[in-house]
């Protein structure tokens, strides 16, 4: 019952130590995330306040794309051939 009280605690002071501006900007980025033909998502990162995100194909190739918060789009940064594959 201790070790409940004090995660309890932990995740409600990280909770609030969140930013509800960030809530809102991730919110946006995810209501643009465009929709490849024959490619599907393999993962969306927060990463140093940029949002960035993986598509792959069925051959492994994968396109990463970055979120711009002042154009409000998506832009493809890379494509890496076999990039999904393990």
């Amino acid at each position: 019952m201790k070790y409940l009280l004090i995660i309890l605690n932990i995740s409600i002071f990280l909770y609030g130590c969140s930013s509800q501006a960030e809530d809102e900007k991730w919110i946006v980025s995810l209501e643009t995330l465009p929709r490849f033909e024959k490619y599907y998502n393999a993962g969306i990162y927060g990463i140093n306040n940029k949002y960035i995100t993986q598509y792959c194909d069925s051959h492994g190739n994968a396109k990463w794309l970055r979120y711009n918060n002042d154009a409000k789009v998506w832009n493809q940064f890379r494509y890496t051939t076999k990039g999904c594959k393990e």
